[in-house]
């Protein structure tokens, strides 16, 4: 049986490029193309050295929701009594706008999506899993 392999999205790579920096240096995350099941962003648990958690994306809109909200998770984590983006005062939230800058200069059509994020907007988006959110908080405390 052959495989049904999945057609490059240039808008997906276009995206992944936007973020390819923020995910070389983020010690949990790879995001790599599958020609089978499209991009996939991997949680590494990097003391094992193996993954915890992956998710495969098949839409710019849900990869481009995903990259956004990892950036909100790295600053979730670092205030220590908040944990989800709606417990983010105003303090977190421009943090969260201001790593965000970047990535919206290069993809300024994504501002609804990094506005859905905010606003807590899921259900229109694949969700983050707990052990994706827990990957990320043993490595911060490590």
């Amino acid at each position: 049986m052959m495989p049904n392999y999945i057609q490059r999205s240039p808008e997906m790579d276009r995206i992944a490029d936007a973020f390819s920096g923020y995910i070389h240096r983020h010690p949990n995350l790879d995001l790599i193309w599958s020609e089978k099941i499209g991009y996939v962003l991997m949680t590494i648990n990097s003391d094992k050295q193996r993954c915890e958690d992956y998710c495969s994306f098949r839409t710019a809109h849900d990869l481009a929701f995903r990259l956004f909200s990892e950036v909100v998770t790295d600053v979730v984590l670092e205030y220590e009594d908040c944990d989800d983006v709606s417990n983010l005062g105003d303090e977190g939230r421009e943090e969260v706008k201001q790593r965000w800058a970047p990535f919206l200069e290069m993809l300024p059509e994504y501002k609804g999506v990094c506005e859905d994020i905010l606003a807590g907007n899921k259900d229109k988006y694949s969700a983050v899993s707990y052990t994706h959110l827990r990957a990320h908080e043993t490595s911060l405390h490590l």
